[in-house]
């Protein structure tokens, strides 16, 4: 079946505000410095964290929650939060982080999704299929473990995802339920390994002068009627300064599948449809319509990933702003951009380690199973928004248009 993508942008949104809580100050610096005597109350008092969660994901929608959560605690320094979401997306986080280890550390995420719904689509490459809405429910846990390099600006991860997708129902897009046997929708259970190394010689990972590179190897197994696969991706951005409160950046994005161990036995249609087995027939004849929609779309996808394989998908508030999460799907993905960060001048508000920007940004996007045809079709969103700096959290309130319409995210996190 095809990628899920709920637990991937819920732990994501979530570890973002874990790791930069807006709300963790409870004295500026220099109160900080000038006091010393009040320096081991004041970190006594930050190391409880209380934070709200608010969200707005395009072909997902809004999430709201809580999260709260102890720092540095223990001799390793590790940073415990629990968290909990409603709204379009219903989930808990459980996130220990930064234990750390010599040069190393070490963290674990838990999530469990209770109900979601994502809108998506299964044609592959640029082209647009029949839309549907797809609940989800299901698991994830992450271990992950990173390493400073020996070299300046050098870093290593490891990351091992296990996790569980139930598939608990279609809607079209006039939101009527379609009615397929369910049966044949088996849970994906999957094993995911991956290996990066990254250099960022920003001092910063936000508006800050510099360059970064990531090369990341994965490989994904165990999902029920499906290849093995492996993932080659590739990111590159270069920022510069083009006076004090004006920065240009410039990025880049690849990801390649390729397939390890071929799921031979469900290499034709007419051996997934029958695995499938959707019984589009029994049902009434007001209701055939949609299923076999349905049927034929999940057949052909499921042909094509089991051959080429799957990459990173493009669509969302990590590129191709103008369309909604993970929207467009095949063997290889290619996503160029250009943003323009201006700092907007600086309010009283605004002196607490935050500071407001004015984003806009232009990006394509090439998708295709067969590297060749990589260029035969591109995609393009254009667009603005407001961006607020608070430690290193980034939240982001963008609008963007493209050929396939409007849309707009409140989200955490950079693009690139």
């Amino acid at each position: 079946m095809p990628n899920p993508v709920i637990c991937k942008v819920l732990l994501i949104s979530v570890l973002f505000f874990i790791h930069n809580p807006l709300f963790a100050e409870v004295t500026n610096n220099d109160a900080f410095d000038k006091n010393p005597e009040a320096n081991q109350d004041a970190q006594s008092e930050r190391r409880f964290q209380a934070f709200p969660v608010i969200l707005r994901i395009e072909g997902i929608g809004e999430i709201y929650g809580a999260a709260a959560g102890l720092k540095d605690v223990g001799k390793r320094g590790a940073d415990i939060h629990v968290g909990a979401s409603g709204g379009d997306v219903e989930a808990a986080v459980f996130s220990i982080s930064d234990v750390q280890l010599k040069r190393s550390r070490l963290n674990y995420q838990f999530v469990n999704l209770n109900e979601a719904t994502i809108q998506t689509q299964y044609a592959r490459s640029t082209k647009t299929g029949p839309l549907f809405q797809q609940s989800l429910s299901g698991s994830a846990h992450h271990l992950g473990f990173e390493r400073e390099g020996r070299r300046e600006h050098l870093s290593s991860q490891f990351d091992l995802v296990l996790s569980n997708i139930v598939f608990e129902g279609f809607r079209d897009a006039q939101r009527e339920q379609v009615m397929i046997n369910r049966d044949g929708l088996h849970d994906v259970t999957s094993t995911l390994f991956r290996l990066a190394v990254n250099y960022d010689s920003r001092e910063q990972a936000y508006f800050s002068e510099g360059r970064q590179l990531g090369n990341a190897l994965s490989f994904t197994t165990g999902r029920k009627g499906q290849s093995d696969q492996g993932q080659w991706d590739f990111n590159f951005s270069e920022h510069l300064f083009v006076n004090d409160n004006l920065l240009l950046s410039g990025y880049f994005k690849a990801s390649h599948a390729f397939i390890i161990s071929e799921a031979t036995a469900y290499d034709s249609d007419a051996e997934i449809r029958a695995e499938l087995d959707a019984q589009c027939s029994s049902l009434p004849a007001s209701q055939q319509a949609a299923c076999s929609e349905l049927e034929n779309a999940l057949i052909a996808y499921v042909l094509a990933s089991n051959k080429y394989g799957t990459a990173s998908a493009v669509g969302g508030g990590f590129g191709l702003r103008s369309y909604g999460e993970q929207f467009f799907r095949g063997a290889n993905a290619w996503l160029q951009g250009v943003e323009l960060d201006y700092r907007l001048p600086a309010t009283k508000w605004q002196k607490a380690k935050r500071s407001l920007h004015f984003i806009v940004f232009a990006e394509s996007a090439q998708v295709n199973d067969k590297p060749s045809d990589l260029f035969d079709d591109s995609l393009h969103s254009v667009g603005m928004g407001l961006r607020m700096y608070a430690g290193e959290l980034a939240l982001r309130l963008e609008s963007a248009h493209g050929e396939g319409g409007n849309a707009w995210n409140f989200r955490v996190g950079m693009p690139y």
